[in-house]
């Protein structure tokens, strides 16, 4: 399979996934030589897609993979420090990277990239380092998943203007906070395990927040009003529920009487 066909199957497996939702739409070309972005992809608030109804738009990058079988814990990719400083200065990049096994078989990863996740990783390319080798996670099957990720990028890729990265340093906030947008409140969890989130540090005499870091939430903390006790001795009187990716634990807290 030559360097043209892969890049038409990639192309095509991310157009087919945005055709899967009403709300989204895109520009993304074939064989497109434009340095360091393949195109664009937009999300409208109504299904109809009028001007009007734009809720905004993310720059995307999009690579092609020949595998023998599909990677089941995220695949890796190399990005170019070139392209990542044209990144950088220009809101981000939603990066995909399509493992193929051929034509009909093909399996979406992605990474989001703003600009704070962009600074982190130039700051590990040193002495002259020309690229670097990340992680990619794998699309959620659903077909919201793609349109979530978007809302997502959009909404911290407007708070993470370039001087908020590169020149303010405040090592004291007021608040902390961050916002995550998902599909539903049904499954909750689930989604929060799924989509990434970042942390800002708000300054109150400003009012203004400063982007710090990606979250990627592994585990939730739930209060109970459970008690444990044994021949009617309170041994632990502060239960919560830990749940995690892949499993729920019991935390308690024991109280000696």
């Amino acid at each position: 399979m030559n360097t043209k066909k892969i890049e038409e199957i990639a192309v095509a497996a991310v157009r087919n996934e945005i055709l899967r939702n009403d709300l989204l739409s895109d520009e993304i070309p074939v064989n497109d030589k434009t340095p360091s972005w393949d195109g664009e992809i937009w999300v409208y608030n109504n299904k109809n897609q009028k001007k009007n109804d734009l809720y905004g738009k993310v720059p995307v990058q999009v690579k092609g993979k020949k595998v023998s079988e599909f990677s089941k814990e995220g695949t890796k990719f190399p990005i170019k420090k070139v392209d990542l400083d044209n990144y950088f200065t220009n809101g981000g990049i939603l990066y995909f990277v399509i493992e193929m096994i051929d034509s009909d078989s093909t399996q979406i990863f992605y990474q989001s990239l703003l600009p704070i996740d962009i600074k982190e990783i130039l700051e590990e390319m040193k002495g002259g380092q020309q690229s670097i080798t990340k992680k990619f996670k794998k699309l959620p099957s659903t077909p919201k998943a793609l349109e979530y990720i978007i809302r997502n990028f959009i909404h911290h890729s407007r708070k993470q203007g370039i001087p908020l990265i590169s020149d303010i340093k405040v090592n004291d906030f007021d608040v902390y906070s961050t916002k995550i947008i998902v599909p539903s409140k049904d499954n909750l969890k689930e989604h929060l395990f799924e989509y990434d989130t970042y942390m800002y540090g708000h300054v109150e005499n400003i009012n203004l927040d400063i982007p710090l870091y990606k979250i990627d939430i592994d585990q939730i903390i739930e209060e109970t009003d459970l008690s444990i006790g044994l021949e009617g001795r309170i041994i632990y009187n502060d239960v919560a529920r830990v749940i995690e990716r892949e499993k729920k634990l019991w935390n308690l807290v024991r109280v000696l009487l």
